[in-house]
């Protein structure tokens, strides 16, 4: 698929979500991008940003990660641009490790995470509880760490 192609269609995406108000399913989509190490992942964040230009401000573990693993892979004209539009000079997104370690702690003191009833996998974890795991993964990855339910594991 063109290069081209997968712009417009992400931003079509985004469009759609900003439209419905279902912010997560465009972090989901960047999380993806990012998770999977695609190759123009900060291009494709930057799209996003340029169709809902509020899209990753909320102060969610996974806009946080999104923020740190963007910025480590942009580079050049697109690290500017993405500075510019995430307000980074502002806001850094800040430290990996210091990242990992503050979502742990809050996901192990945060007393509202429950399970909760899905028709398709009986009990599931909640929103917030995903948001958590998303965020973990996303940053564990990009820092080449394997993250369980007991332990986190450089390799």
């Amino acid at each position: 698929m063109g290069h081209e192609l997968l712009q417009s269609l992400c931003r079509v995406y985004v469009g759609l979500c900003q439209k419905r108000g279902d912010s997560h399913k465009a972090h989901a989509l960047a999380y993806r991008f990012l998770k999977e190490d695609f190759s123009q992942a900060p291009k494709l964040i930057m799209v996003m940003v340029t169709a809902w230009p509020s899209v990753f401000s909320c102060n969610s573990p996974l806009c946080r990660a999104i923020h740190i693993v963007c910025k480590m892979k942009a580079y050049g004209k697109m690290y500017y641009l993405l500075s510019k539009f995430l307000h980074w000079d502002t806001e850094p997104p800040g430290d990996p490790y210091r990242a990992i370690t503050s979502t742990l702690k809050a996901l192990l003191k945060d007393k509202s995470l429950t399970f909760q009833k899905s028709s398709w996998y009986g009990d599931d974890l909640c929103p917030a509880a995903w948001d958590y795991v998303f965020s973990l993964d996303l940053l564990c990855a990009q820092l080449g760490w394997i993250w369980t339910v007991s332990h986190v594991i450089r390799y």
